[in-house]
């Protein structure tokens, strides 16, 4: 079964991680910016998705603000942790991130530009285990 977790539900899923598993409380911001990627002698427009996870944290007995940066396969791993946690059997992820072509201006100004997304993460879940375990609380 397939699971779109949005922008909205992939930020939370990172600040529940965060607070659970590191002990830092925060709020995660999650953009989106067109970059150019290199490919061999090419490059090539791209959606780099950029996750910040504000907050305070203790040293030497102070609050200090802080900023953590997470890459994407951090963003991954905090989902397959969430995912695992309600009891279903993770199988992979797609991010649902690229570039979409937008018409802008008028006449001889008139040109396409690309821009960038992020709609969420795409979770492919095994869901057999779970019925399994509802079947099994009920049956007791």
């Amino acid at each position: 079964m397939n699971i779109l977790l949005d922008k909205k539900i992939v930020a939370q899923i990172i600040e529940k991680y965060y607070k659970e598993q590191l002990d830092f409380e925060g709020t995660a911001e999650i953009t989106v910016e067109k970059e150019f990627g290199s490919y061999g002698y090419t490059d090539v427009e791209e959606a780099m998705i950029n996750i910040k996870l504000k907050g305070n944290m203790m040293l030497l007995g102070q609050k200090i603000k802080t900023v953590i940066t997470i890459s994407t396969e951090e963003m991954k791993e905090a989902i397959k942790y969430c995912i695992e946690e309600e009891g279903y059997t993770f199988k992979g992820c797609t991010i649902e991130k690229g570039l979409n072509e937008k018409c802008i201006g008028y006449g001889p100004g008139e040109h396409t530009e690309k821009i960038p997304y992020f709609n969420g993460v795409n979770v492919n879940v095994d869901i057999k285990n779970k019925i399994k375990e509802i079947k099994k609380n009920e049956n007791k």
